[in-house]
Order: structure tokens, then sequence, then C-alpha cells
């Protein structure tokens, strides 16, 4: 990995740190605008398999934080419910031990905090046509 994916690695872990306490709406935007800097920045050196590995990793991470917000295995439920999941599979994912990185790719959270959903919420896509020509008109 490139000292550059390392400290966008890290930089990502703070924005949506689990401890941090901010509504999901302020960490998405704060996130939306250092990737958009940072494909700004780095889309010649960068390839198109490590945009794509980074852009997978960071939804991950905000599936993560999603997963964090909601805590308690009520709230949980009443969110996956409500995002169209089967109720007797939200059972095995609201009351899971696993940890919350490993959760965030479990099969009910991925299919709930799917891809789409994710952009509608704002998460920006970094592979996606539409940030290519975000960084086309940046550079006009």
């Amino acid at each position: 990995m490139h000292k550059a994916q390392h400290r966008f690695k890290e930089r990502v872990r703070e924005i949506t740190s689990r401890n941090r306490g901010h509504k999901v709406q302020v960490v998405i935007g704060e996130l939306d605008d250092y990737i958009r800097g940072w494909l700004i920045y780095y889309k010649l050196s960068s390839t198109y398999s490590a945009v794509l590995d980074l852009s997978q990793w960071v939804r991950r991470r905000v599936r993560l934080y999603y997963w964090k917000q909601w805590k308690q295995p009520r709230t949980r439920r009443r969110h996956l419910l409500a995002l169209g999941i089967n109720p007797n599979k939200v059972h095995m994912a609201t009351r899971s031990r696993k940890g919350y990185w490993r959760m965030s790719q479990n099969e009910i959270v991925r299919i709930a905090l799917n891809n789409r959903w994710l952009e509608e919420q704002g998460v920006p896509d970094m592979n996606a046509p539409a940030a290519i020509a975000a960084l086309k008109t940046c550079e006009a």
C-alpha cells in the first residue's frame, strides 16, 4: 500500500471514528469533502483498481458508523425493518455479538445498507462516473 493510501485510510478512520459522537450526515459531509479533495489531488497517480478498493473500504467504514450509531438491538431492528429486511432474518443481525467491523460486512447489514442507499445518504462513490465528472469540472 502506498503512503498516500495509508494516509487516506488513517484520515477516513479519524472522520468515521466510532466514538466521535457526531450525526451521520455531518460525518458524511466531512467525508465527502475529504474524498473529493483527495481524488482531485491524486487522480493521475492512483490506479483505478486502487481507487475501487478504497471506495469499497470507505463504504464499509460508513456501514460500521451506522451500526455503531444504532447501538441498541431495538434500534437496529427498527432501522433494518424500515429498510425492508425480512423480519425473520433481522433477529440474527440485531442480537449478534460480533464486532462492528465484522458486522459491517454481514450479509443482512450489506443488503440493508446497500451502495444505492448509501449514495442516497450522500456517501461519495469514488468510482462512479459522477465522481469522474466532478473531477473534470474542478479542473476547468
